[in-house]
């Protein structure tokens, strides 16, 4: 420790959440909470930015480490954290005057170590809410109970000498002028060297503020270069699938085409065959076509003959037939009667009379079905909910039958259903979509690549209808 720094008698760490200061210990009540002694429930599964100080009698900032150190999910310092406070803060670069003149600062743009830059992390200079500003007003209130020593004890001294450097020896006192020039010209150096001084502080504060802004610009560069890698690499991924599902398509329709071709080519050889047998037939075709006309004549007329008879019979059956089936209808008439008579004093002592009492006693039904949670069904709808519950709810949820049974399948099973070779399905596990109402049948439960492939093929189809009005023109 050189001479700037022997008046460092006590040592703290002060933690900061969201760039505000929110805790501050000594150093030995830190070395308890990294020794898995005690934890600190309120960091408990975050990064935490902190700060080592030195401190001198005065309550004076000496030198500073802003490290970064990381809270498993109990509150206690995970065990891989590494970071030599003491040797970075024995060899770190110079800092702002914080009172007690130039202080040792370690920060991510300004470490000894390289390698432990990444663990470290840049105060923020400027503004009310600045790093060194809080400390500072942290040390004025004093929470740690730090016994400080009066300026006036270290002071004193130094106005004596001042004294003495001041007052002329007998000698000058005899001659004005030189003891004027003199004084002037000590006037002038003590001047000359507290500008150098002060004028070195603020470049040294400059470069530091300057090393801050490109340490910070440079994590956001890589930050932002980090994310357009993982953007590339799903947009490459996207792109390879989209690519290699264009090359399938492409071999299936050169294969169709093909085919096609061939059979074309085996069609008009068969036409040409057929062609060739019939002329060749034509002529013997006339004279049996002929004979054969002539003889569908004569059974034609047969068959009517016989139909004509066999029709006339029928229709007499069928007159005999109405007779009975008057007689019939007037007896199932009365039954009909007589059962409706029944129903009726049935229905009177039946589970629709029990249902009603139970409404009127206060009594709810409510069933709890996917889609719509808690239902209430009055008990004039339990018949058509008993009789098909699943059309009931989609009458609740305002979609078909059909879609709410498609939507069941997914909110059960959410996994895209596009359908792959010989008979299977892709597979790729969805977000459930809670809703019916907000399910769409043939884009909710398909992933990304085969919605972007529906998207794909529907396009070709959908470009007539957005140029029609454009050919009306």
């Amino acid at each position: 420790m050189n001479g700037r720094e022997q008046g460092v008698i006590y040592q703290a760490v002060m933690f900061f959440d969201a760039d505000i200061l929110v805790k501050e210990m000594l150093q030995v009540e830190f070395e308890a909470v990294l020794d898995q002694v005690v934890g600190l429930p309120e960091f408990a599964g975050r990064e935490i930015r902190a700060c080592f100080l030195r401190i001198n009698s005065r309550l004076q900032v000496v030198g500073a480490v802003f490290f970064l150190v990381d809270f498993d999910l109990r509150g206690y310092v995970n065990r891989s954290w590494n970071v030599p406070l003491l040797h970075l803060v024995d060899n770190a670069g110079r800092g702002p005057d914080l009172g007690a003149g130039r202080i040792r600062l370690a920060c991510r743009s300004q470490c000894s170590v390289p390698w432990h830059a990444r663990q470290l992390w840049d105060p923020i200079l400027d503004g009310e809410a600045g790093s060194f500003r809080q400390m500072q007003q942290a040390l004025r209130r004093n929470r740690l109970g730090l016994p400080e020593e009066e300026p006036a004890a270290i002071a004193a001294p130094l106005l004596n000498v001042g004294a003495m450097a001041d007052e002329p020896s007998p000698r000058e006192a005899s001659e004005p002028a030189v003891v004027d020039r003199r004084r002037v010209e000590r006037i002038g150096r003590r001047l000359q060297r507290e500008y150098r001084s002060r004028l070195s502080a603020l470049e040294e504060e400059q470069r530091l503020q300057m090393a801050t802004l490109r340490s910070a610009a440079q994590e956001q560069l890589e930050q932002a270069n980090q994310h357009h890698q993982i953007q590339l690499g799903r947009l490459q991924a996207t792109l390879d699938s989209t690519r290699q599902l264009f090359i399938e398509e492409k071999r299936r329709s050169q294969q169709l085409k093909e085919r096609l071709a061939a059979q074309v080519a085996e069609f008009q050889q068969v036409r040409r065959e057929v062609q060739h047998e019939i002329a060749q037939e034509q002529g013997l075709e006339r004279a049996k076509l002929q004979q054969l006309q002539q003889q569908f004549d004569a059974e034609l007329k047969a068959r009517v003959e016989q139909a004509r008879a066999e029709l006339k019979e029928m229709l007499d059956m069928r007159e005999v037939e109405l007779f009975y089936r008057e007689e019939q209808l007037g007896n199932l008439r009365e039954e009909v009667s007589r059962l409706r008579q029944e129903r009726e004093r049935l229905l009177s002592h039946s589970g629709d009379h029990l249902l009603q009492r139970l409404v009127e006693n206060g009594v709810t039904f409510v069933a709890y079905q996917p889609g719509l949670e808690a239902l209430n069904i009055a008990a004039a709808d339990m018949a058509r909910y008993l009789d098909s519950p699943s059309d009931y709810i989609a009458e609740k949820c305002f979609v078909t039958p059909e879609l709410y049974r498609q939507w069941l399948e997914h909110y059960h099973l959410p996994v895209c259903m596009a359908p792959l070779e010989h008979g299977s399905v892709c597979g790729q596990p969805l977000v459930k979509i809670e809703r019916p109402g907000l399910f769409l049948a043939g884009d909710s439960d398909r992933c990304a690549v085969h919605r972007a492939t529906a998207a794909s093929m529907l396009e070709p189809a959908l470009a007539p209808m957005a140029e029609g009005p454009e050919c009306s023109r």
